[in-house]
């Protein structure tokens, strides 16, 4: 996907994957080569209500269902400098 510089644009990312520990990292710090924040980002993960998570960032709202829970990140302004790390 190319994205042309001074454009705004928006796009929705959908990511699976097996794991083989308790812990999940997904690389948010690419955003700084940007040199420049991300407006808004929002982060869904599902995961099942057996799992009991740990976020290093901060979770907004929490939607439960069908033996599901949805956690909710968001951020203005988003230029993090850590990944996206859950622990269960």
């Amino acid at each position: 996907m190319r994205i042309g510089t001074k454009t705004i644009d928006s796009f929705t990312i959908f990511y699976k994957q097996k794991l083989r520990k308790n812990q999940f990292q997904y690389i948010t710090t690419t955003t700084r080569k940007w040199q420049k924040p991300i407006d808004v980002a929002r982060f869904k993960i599902i995961l099942s209500e057996s799992i009991s998570p740990h976020f290093n960032y901060s979770v907004a709202r929490v939607v439960t269902g069908g033996g599901k829970n949805c956690y909710i990140i968001e951020y203005k302004n988003f230029y993090p400098d850590t990944d996206l790390i859950i622990r269960w």
